[in-house]
């Protein structure tokens, strides 16, 4: 050293130490890693989602639903999503309202119709920032009781089909 204190023993000056390239390699592989495991996980829950809505709908005869469970799956598409969630919860419970309706079947009311109402409005509420606090814990509650709703609607039509009770086509 020359005496000078930012400066080399050369009279260059002394530069900061620059980070290892392979340090920043691995931490933007280890943040990359984290937020693929993140995107996968939400597709994988969303998937089951939309499996546990089409599923019952399914059950419904074709000639009375107002959307095909093929359909349901549209869900997985990020921001599309936050329009067809509303889509979803009204047309799927209309089609188990036409169902029951041709069955002479009252006692489901609007068929979860409400239920899925809020939980859509949830869903979109749950991406706004500090209202998400409380609309994520709403989302998940609405929309367990929305598909329990729809599996047991679900569970009515396999006891009429097993039973033979009726055709809904031919009912009215």
């Amino acid at each position: 050293m020359n005496g000078n204190p930012g400066t080399t023993k050369t009279g260059r000056p002394a530069t900061a130490p620059t980070p290892d390239a392979s340090l920043f390699a691995f931490v933007l592989a280890f943040y990359g890693a984290i937020f693929g495991i993140v995107v996968l996980g939400w597709f994988v829950v969303y998937a089951v989602v939309c499996f546990l809505i089409a599923s019952p709908l399914s059950m419904v005869p074709e000639e009375l639903r107002e959307m095909s469970p093929g359909q349901v799956w549209l869900l997985l598409i990020p921001l599309f999503n936050l329009v067809w969630a509303f889509l979803v919860a009204q047309r799927v419970p209309r089609s188990f309202q036409n169902y029951f309706a041709n069955v002479g079947v009252t006692r489901f009311g609007d068929c979860g119709a409400q239920i899925g109402v809020w939980w859509a409005i949830c869903f979109v509420g749950s991406w706004i920032p500090c209202l998400n606090a409380a609309a994520v814990p709403a989302n998940l509650v609405l929309l367990i009781i929305f598909i329990v709703k729809l599996w047991g609607m679900k569970g009515e039509i396999d006891r009429r089909i097993a039973s033979g009770e009726d055709d809904p086509l031919t009912a009215n």
